[in-house]
């Protein structure tokens, strides 16, 4: 601007080349454990509709959010067309194989607070609660560590009405 002066040492221009860009996500804290540098992504553009990117993870940061309790992940893009730029919003898929477990649907978990359970469906309309310890959530579906066991039949709607009929 006229009339303004530069100190040594002032920054005038931030020159980047955008011919790669990093896509820098957000990690929960309960999906830290299966988190690592290699896996890869689906990364989707709201600005790019019908577009998929792919990439692999090639950097975890190894300190955490106290604020949002998640860490950081970085991807690096290859911006050919220069359609990408800093400071855009992306959703980011990274799809784990997480074993052989049992799960029942996160709807079936009633979590009070102080324990989870979930109502097990004893036939003719009669349903028992059972205190169950969960593990991951994944696609909808949250494992059961203990207090189920395969094949017993859970609600998995309307949990709330029979929570305030038991």
């Amino acid at each position: 601007v006229q009339g303004m002066r530069v100190m040594a040492g002032e920054k005038l221009l931030d020159i980047s080349d955008l011919s790669n860009v990093w896509v820098v996500a957000d990690i929960y804290e309960y999906e830290f454990p299966f988190i690592k540098v290699g896996e890869v992504a689906r990364i989707k553009l709201s600005s790019i509709p019908g577009k998929e990117l792919t990439s692999r993870i090639e950097f975890v940061s190894p300190t955490l959010s106290a604020q949002t309790r998640t860490m950081k992940v970085r991807f690096t893009i290859p911006n050919a067309g220069g359609q990408l730029r800093p400071q855009m919003f992306a959703d980011v898929e990274i799809t784990l194989d997480l074993g052989k477990k049992l799960a029942v649907p996160d709807e079936a978990v009633i979590d009070t607070g102080l324990r989870k359970i979930v109502y097990i469906d004893r036939g003719d309309g009669h349903f028992e609660p059972r205190e169950v310890a969960t593990g991951v959530r994944a696609g909808k579906m949250t494992e059961i560590i203990s207090g189920l066991k395969a094949g017993e039949k859970v609600a998995s709607s309307a949990n709330f009405l029979i929570d305030s009929e038991a």
